[in-house]
């Protein structure tokens, strides 16, 4: 069994917060409602219905895997924060994203006294999860037969090729030298070829190497590949807050695509994961493609919070929105958009 991850490596903290401002949001966007629990916002400008709002906004994107506050607020200390902001920056409009149903945010929010009571909560994205919790014998018997059986032809198939391995790089002391290989494997691909991988963006990169070098020092990170007598086949790369491992990226050399070590390789990271029992959900992280679809135990929703603020300009965009989502129910609300973006 592993070490247990320092609590510190957590995916609000401090220690991701600033890299992700430093990486992804000017230094003037940056604003507090309590810096003693990270509650930090991104000032932001944006339009509901057309009608301009200032905006407070979450600091997530497409590298966030989830986001949240801490539960140990009281709804008349979050409401004075609130307040204050007001005073600082007299933003319209409250957006979260990325949030779990049980989110601990929505459960604060949804509780503050008049005036804060506009409150919308909208499902944005899906992430398929594994759950850890079930055991790995009952978790490998429910997968499709198919895929468990293709996976052991895979396996056996590279088996006979040479020699197989399976390791967690993270352990090793030359661990960056592994995360260097395991990045240029992913830019080599097609993620590369689309812009979307890590090595390709200076500031994705940053951001990325200032987290990972965090979580690993605190013992939540996990790098694991696949190589075929010394060659990297597959990578997958994991963070762990809390009960949960995020799995936020993976890669493969696509000259071996035919052989599926992506597949092999991740029912080895499962097996690991499972051996340890200490830990309850992987979550495979947004978007739900074929492939995680195959491996996932469910598919949960992930909510957008919006907290309309006091005040005629943001209840305007309230109340419009309401109107807007009951008539996009109707049929004669959904002929007009599809109208919509066929003009488009």
């Amino acid at each position: 069994m592993s070490r247990s991850p320092d609590p510190t490596a957590a995916l609000a903290g401090p220690a991701w917060l600033d890299a992700w401002f430093a990486a992804f949001s000017s230094t003037g966007e940056r604003m507090a409602l309590d810096t003693a629990r990270s509650l930090w916002l991104r000032r932001d400008r944006g339009r509901v219905l057309g009608l301009p709002l200032r905006v407070l906004r979450s600091p997530t994107n497409e590298h966030t895997p989830r986001y949240d506050w801490p539960g140990d607020l009281s709804p008349a200390a979050l409401a004075g924060w609130l307040a204050a902001s007001r005073r600082v920056y007299a933003w319209h409009l409250l957006e979260l994203d990325l949030l779990a149903e049980n989110a601990n945010a929505v459960r604060l929010l949804a509780g503050l006294p008049k005036p804060w009571r506009r409150l919308a909560l909208l499902a944005r994205w899906e992430t398929p999860v594994i759950d850890l919790a079930q055991g790995a014998d009952a978790y490998f018997a429910g997968l499709p037969q198919k895929l468990r059986a293709n996976t052991n032809r895979a396996e056996n198939g590279l088996g006979k090729a040479g020699e197989l391995r399976v390791r967690d790089l993270a352990q090793d002391d030359d661990w960056q030298t592994s995360l260097d290989a395991c990045l240029a494997l992913e830019s080599a691909g097609w993620k590369g070829e689309a812009g979307g991988a890590i090595a390709r963006q200076d500031r994705t990169r940053t951001f990325y190497l200032t987290v990972l070098r965090h979580f690993q020092a605190a013992g939540a990170l996990r790098l694991y590949g696949l190589t075929l007598d010394g060659e990297l086949l597959a990578f997958n790369l994991l963070l762990r807050d809390g009960p949960v491992w995020y799995g936020f990226k993976t890669g493969y050399a696509e000259a071996w695509a035919r052989q599926s070590p992506g597949n092999v390789l991740f029912r080895h990271v499962l097996k690991a994961l499972f051996a340890d029992g200490d830990a309850h959900t992987l979550d495979m992280l947004d978007p739900v493609t074929d492939w995680k679809r195959r491996w996932a135990s469910r598919v949960e929703p992930r909510l957008r919070l919006r907290l309309y603020a006091p005040g005629w300009r943001a209840g305007l965009a309230y109340h419009g929105e309401r109107i807007a989502r009951r008539l996009a129910l109707t049929p004669a609300g959904q002929r007009l958009i599809r109208l919509v973006r066929t003009r488009r």
